[in-house]
């Protein structure tokens, strides 16, 4: 049996173009040679890595392809005694957006600056359509009623600026009283004519249905002030007060969701700034919650159910 690297280095020579020292060529795969990729990079399925996988004594070659349906026909079982699965799984993307969340960034995304003109800084959460009876169909911005809507005044039309430039109005919003417990801390704007957008989180990736966040779940989020975190969910259903620093008395939200550092050795695991990011399970990159709170110290924050989020605001959410 062939050692397993070298079967794994002229897989990747085939299908990804990769060059390796050695040039001896393996008889099995022979007839791979129609799968390699031209300039374009261009095939039914992307096989985009290929690595080692199995048991050291039960090795296997892994070829990861973005659609199994349409994975190369011709790809054997076996090359040179050594077994070669496949499997579905996206490309990876460069999390270049994190480094650059404070600033410009387009085609707007989850997870980046964003707030009203002479207003707090906070984080686009999502992106999302109206299901409001007379409302127009254009997509809007998902984020925290406090970030998008001033304290008094007309709410609606309130410009929403990403990287200094108008990207957005405020269609509605939450507002927070004082004395009646709140239901959401959320709010949506209208994105302008020309602006481009992408259904995705910074670092995260698009996102998936909408699903109830449970005790346990571990859960990643991407945040204009502490980027990308991830940690677990302590408690559902709470009822809680919130200190606004705007505000003598806090303020009493209900049905939140709170999530912790995963351990005391991380970390923040949300800062100030990060309200509005989009809350997903670990892994499926589904959303659970929308992040309106965090503890000063880094260790928890609270977040709303998405479902929650949705029906007051009277929308749905744009996902893959």
């Amino acid at each position: 049996m062939r050692n397993p690297a070298d079967v794994r280095d002229d897989l990747a020579e085939r299908f990804l173009g990769h060059a390796r020292a050695a040039t001896r060529r393996l008889p099995g795969l022979a007839a791979l040679h129609m799968h390699r990729f031209d300039e374009s990079h261009e095939t039914p399925s992307r096989v985009h890595a290929v690595g080692l996988g199995g048991t050291e004594e039960s090795p296997a070659v892994l070829v990861y392809v973005t659609n199994l349906n349409a994975a190369p026909e011709s790809l054997p079982g076996k090359v040179d005694g050594i077994p070669v699965r496949l499997v579905e799984s996206p490309m990876a993307r460069l999390a270049g957006c994190s480094e650059n969340r404070k600033g410009r960034v387009r085609p707007l995304l989850g997870g980046i600056e964003i707030g009203r003109e002479g207003g707090p800084a906070g984080t686009l959460g999502a992106f999302a359509k109206s299901i409001r009876e007379g409302d127009d169909p254009d997509p809007l911005i998902l984020g925290n009623s406090h970030v998008f809507a001033p304290l008094e005044g007309r709410v609606r039309g309130t410009p929403i600026r990403q990287g200094g430039e108008l990207v957005a109005t405020v269609l509605r919003a939450s507002r927070l009283h004082l004395t009646v417990p709140i239901e959401v801390d959320a709010a949506v704007a209208t994105i302008e004519r020309g602006v481009e957008w992408r259904s995705e989180v910074c670092s995260i990736g698009a996102i998936g249905a909408p699903l109830s966040a449970e005790k346990g779940m571990r859960v990643a989020k991407h945040g204009r002030t502490s980027g990308f975190t991830v940690g677990r969910v302590t408690d559902t259903g709470l009822i809680a007060d919130v200190e606004d620093p705007r505000r003598e008395r806090p303020l009493r939200f209900l049905n939140l969701i709170r999530v912790d550092a995963s351990s005391k050795d991380e970390n923040s695991v949300g800062e100030t700034g990060d309200s509005g990011s989009l809350v997903l399970e670990e892994g499926t990159r589904r959303a659970v919650g929308l992040l309106s709170a965090v503890d000063p110290q880094g260790d928890f924050y609270y977040a709303h159910p998405i479902a929650q989020v949705c029906r007051e605001m009277e929308i749905e959410l744009l996902w893959e």
